[in-house]
């Protein structure tokens, strides 16, 4: 059970970065293991269907913030010995929805249903996603909750970092780390790329790329961008589309692409499937400013892919308690001080000069982590955990 993306897409603007991690990843199981037969029980958008996709079942049965339609879903799954449950918060509804799917999991592992989940995020304390203190201390009982149900169901948990898992309890034997997979994708010209999307040749582009939130810190890197710099900063995505109605969300987007008006730097809105290629082809370096560590990231998965330079935030630190990131950087004389900064210096300008000039020793550590963390290993990995343990 997942989000996935409608038929004949793997990013759009209706889903979130658990759809598309989920399909990329079960077709990479099923060239492996061409006999394994595989259905997906995913939100519908429009109306409930069933139809075959890559040698895949994909059957549309419940939609996000149904409770009727989630609960219609139990009967479903009792046909199924082995459940793949890739979980995202928010993917189903709010917490009295995500409590319900929860129960019901729970459920299902007491009759006998292997259970294993991909827990795409793990929040270590509420209080760096959300300032209010009330506010944060109720997150904070859910998570615990919600975290203990999954301990509960599941036969395996898959997470993608090791501080994930040591967040989540490193003595537990259920817990493993599978590295979210790297695809080895090839850039374009970089100067055809640029003429498509009407940038300049000759400057340095800074891309962040992801959907705008508080704690990705979009904000923070906009306030410390120098206009008057010749270097460029792109802020390629919206809003995310399970908080669309979030006021809150919506009026902070709106804050962000203002400030970002006001200090010269390209705001693009979602980008296009199509289209990322050309802005990773483009662009010179990525950058994540994130606040706090939950997750492991696709952006930073997409820059590996392309062999493309990156700053991170010093709060991203701990993905370097993963032995392969660590040593694939190390082995490139790449220091963690090298890769992350600390918004609050304010040398931000000095540090992607700094980053440019060790272009050559990112592309190779990546196309070192490329080799560990291919789809096909990742994929083989995570069918063993389904079907072999």
């Amino acid at each position: 059970m997942s989000s996935y993306p409608e038929k004949g897409t793997i990013h759009s603007s209706r889903i979130v970065g658990v759809a598309s991690y989920t399909k990329n990843l079960l077709i990479a199981i099923k060239k492996q293991q061409p006999e394994l037969s595989i259905a997906v029980f995913a939100e519908y958008f429009d109306h409930p269907q069933i139809y075959s996709e890559d040698n895949i079942e994909v059957h549309r049965s419940w939609r996000r913030g149904s409770l009727s339609s989630l609960m219609s879903l139990y009967p479903l799954l009792q046909k199924d010995k082995v459940i793949l449950f890739s979980f995202e918060a928010y993917m189903v509804g709010n917490p009295i929805h995500t409590f319900v799917m929860l129960l019901s999991l729970l459920l299902l592992s007491w009759q006998g249903k292997k259970i294993v989940t991909i827990l795409h995020q793990v929040v270590q304390d509420a209080t760096r996603l959300e300032p209010n203190p009330l506010k944060a201390l109720i997150i904070n009982v859910g998570k615990s909750i919600v975290y203990s149900l999954i301990l509960m169901f599941s036969s395996k948990i898959i997470v993608f970092e090791e501080y994930m898992k040591k967040i989540l309890g490193s003595e537990n034997s259920k817990i493993i780390t599978i590295p979210h997979y790297i695809e080895n994708m090839k850039p374009l010209n970089k100067q055809e790329s640029r003429k498509r999307l009407g940038l300049l040749d000759g400057a340095t582009y800074v891309l962040y790329f992801g959907f705008i939130a508080p704690y990705k810190g979009v904000d923070r890197l906009i306030n410390a961008w120098d206009r008057d710099t010749k270097q460029k900063l792109i802020v390629a995505g919206g809003i995310n589309p399970n908080h669309k109605n979030d006021v809150d969300l919506t009026n902070f987007v709106k804050r962000v692409n203002e400030g970002a008006q006001k200090k010269g730097v390209l705001t693009t809105g979602f980008v296009d499937e199509r289209n990322i290629i050309d802005y990773f082809s483009a662009a010179d370096i990525l950058i994540l400013p994130y606040t706090t560590f939950m997750s492991s990231s696709g952006p930073l998965a997409l820059a590996a892919s392309y062999e493309l330079p990156i700053i991170i935030s010093s709060e991203l630190s701990p993905y370097f308690l993963s032995v392969d990131i660590h040593d694939a950087f190390t082995g490139e004389d790449l220091t963690v001080d090298q890769i992350t900064y600390d918004f609050a210096n304010n040398d931000l300008h000095t540090k992607i000069a700094q980053t440019i000039i060790l272009t050559d020793k990112y592309k190779k550590a990546f196309q070192t982590l490329k080799k560990s963390r291919a789809i096909e290993v990742v994929a083989n990995r995570v069918y063993n955990e389904i079907c072999l343990s």
